[in-house]
């Protein structure tokens, strides 16, 4: 059940009753609260995980009220992980500061 920061229940589907994060992380810091909600947008999406844990071996165990979910991720190089892009960004940077340093 969400709660607005005076303490009152919480309709999600009223954007009234939702507050600024600078407004709530204030309460949430006093405790008593599992989390903190979001407001979504028609532009954007949430899911909401309350049982997450990233064990070794990279291994994530997701789980809810009807099922659990094991995903696996195989860890990549930089290299592998950047993109065209990005390698012509960090060599022009790299280039730049050559430049600077040599004079």
């Amino acid at each position: 059940m969400p709660y607005r920061i005076n303490g009152f229940k919480a309709d999600p589907t009223k954007r009234s009753h939702f507050s600024a994060f600078e407004a709530v992380k204030p309460v949430f810091d006093k405790g008593g609260c599992d989390g903190i909600g979001i407001s979504v947008e028609p532009r954007f999406s949430a899911i909401d995980i309350d049982d997450c844990v990233a064990d070794d071996g990279n291994k994530l165990t997701v789980r809810s009220r009807d099922c659990e979910a094991i995903l696996y991720w195989k860890d990549r190089s930089r290299s592998e992980s950047w993109t065209d892009e990005m390698k012509a960004e960090a060599r022009k940077k790299t280039m730049e500061r050559s430049e600077k340093k040599n004079g």
